[in-house]
């Protein structure tokens, strides 16, 4: 078949219009490779060979602009790959070529993840572990990465939260604002024993809420009530709310 035109676009890639009207797109680097500028004509085997070679080509340069907004993991550009319809094979060709370029490196990625969960999140490293697991991070390279975080980085950054946590509690009772504290940071990644030794050095001092949420509780139920019953109806309350002495 012979090729009347060749027309360029991005990435290095042309089409190709060839006398039937049909066109392809193929890499630069095939046109070299097969003589294309030269010959001027593609047989129905070469056809072939190229579409075959073109596909990697087509996947090496839609991974390239996924890694070029941030970086990636092996297996996130590999599931992309997938959804992008590329078969087994050349997604492994594509990832080959990826990884010894330099784009692909799963322990370049880990220590940039942690390092930005650090500065940039509240997360924790137990937390961050186990993101970086879902993204098909090695162990060994997951455990070198948060080597940084240290027990007195986690204890540093525990405490801040614990102390904001207290700063902006305006309702909540003493052992009540301390249970919300616990599972908070456990969800946040947080050790549960290194949660519970920053709790027991603090003190939750809670008369002025205890005080704040009695009148408001008597406000509003003296309306209804009087007496013993206003009282034990007060006091139920006070007990939901986790309030025991007043």
């Amino acid at each position: 078949m012979k090729i009347k035109n060749f027309k360029k676009k991005k990435d290095g890639f042309y089409q190709i219009t060839l006398e039937n009207t049909l066109t392809i797109t193929i890499h630069e680097d095939l046109i070299l490779k097969y003589e294309l500028l030269l010959k001027k004509e593609i047989s129905l085997e070469d056809m072939a060979s190229l579409e075959k070679e073109n596909q990697i080509y087509m996947g090496y340069a839609k991974a390239i602009k996924k890694i070029k907004t941030k970086l990636r993991s092996t297996k996130e550009i590999d599931l992309y790959l997938k959804k992008e319809a590329f078969d087994k094979e050349q997604i492994t060709d594509i990832i080959a070529i990826l990884t010894r370029q330099g784009y692909l490196n799963d322990e370049v990625y880990a220590n940039a993840f942690v390092n930005d969960r650090i500065h940039l999140s509240k997360d924790g490293p137990q937390k961050i572990e186990n993101t970086l697991r879902q993204e098909g991070i090695k162990n060994e390279i997951i455990e070198q990465a948060l080597s940084c975080y240290t027990e007195e980085l986690q204890e540093e950054r525990i405490q801040k939260l614990i102390a904001k946590e207290i700063k902006s509690n305006h309702t909540k009772s003493g052992k009540m604002l301390e249970q919300k504290i616990l599972y908070h940071l456990i969800e946040l990644g947080y050790e549960r024993s290194a949660i519970a030794e920053q709790l027991q050095k603090q003190t939750f001092y809670d008369t002025d809420i205890r005080q704040k949420e009695y009148d408001k509780l008597y406000r509003t139920l003296s309306k209804k009530y009087e007496g013993k019953e206003l009282e034990q109806r007060i006091r139920t309350r006070m007990y939901q709310k986790g309030f025991r002495d007043f």
